[in-house]
């Protein structure tokens, strides 16, 4: 397995594990981050790990992004 992706699965099963007690009500409120909720921040992680899995597997899909 490459480094990389031993990394990020160790990542993901971290928040995982954070995400487990939370109630579906609270991935709602706000955070002391510019309000963002929980739903916003895992949005925007998601859409980076998107991008960088875009960017291996099809680098002309990903262009068009920008």
């Amino acid at each position: 397995m490459l480094p990389q992706a031993a990394e990020f699965l160790a990542e993901a099963d971290e928040l995982s594990a954070i995400l487990k007690p939370i109630s579906d009500a609270d991935y709602e409120r706000p955070t002391a981050f510019k309000d963002y909720t929980i739903n916003d921040v895992l949005r925007h992680l998601h859409q980076g790990d998107y991008m960088a899995a875009l960017s291996i597997a099809d680098l002309e899909a990903f262009k068009r992004w920008y």
